[in-house]
């Protein structure tokens, strides 16, 4: 089915996402979860990535949310171990920032909106 084809290629970006996220930080702050340094007054909870102020970020609760110049939105969670959490409802945010077709999005979200859809940790 092409939806499936196309709901797993959005995964697979919003995971790259993250981990490109992830890469950023520890780049720039020396830790895959800046939450612990942020809680510390060690980083600002928000501000940017890159030198071209194109990505920026915001820190909050156990997660960040991450803004990319193409206006994609990455958001996302920390576990007690700094492993990022996924979750469907912060897919969807990603889903609903990128360029996919209407249809595509709307059958995520109905997707999204059922108890049966999960998505995998890793």
């Amino acid at each position: 089915m092409v939806q499936t084809e196309i709901i797993n290629q959005l995964l697979d970006n919003y995971k790259k996402n993250i981990t490109i996220v992830v890469d950023l930080f520890i780049s720039n702050f020396g830790v895959k979860n800046p939450i612990k340094k942020w809680r510390n007054d060690l980083i600002p909870r928000t501000g940017y990535l890159d030198k071209k102020k194109s990505i920026e970020y915001s820190l909050h609760g156990a997660g960040c949310t991450v803004e990319f110049a193409n206006k994609e939105i990455i958001s996302f969670d920390f576990d007690k171990d700094d492993k990022f959490i996924l979750d469907k409802y912060k897919f969807w945010i990603f889903v609903n920032s990128s360029n996919e077709p209407k249809e595509i999005k709307d059958h995520i979200e109905n997707l999204i909106n059922t108890k049966e859809w999960e998505i995998e940790q890793q």
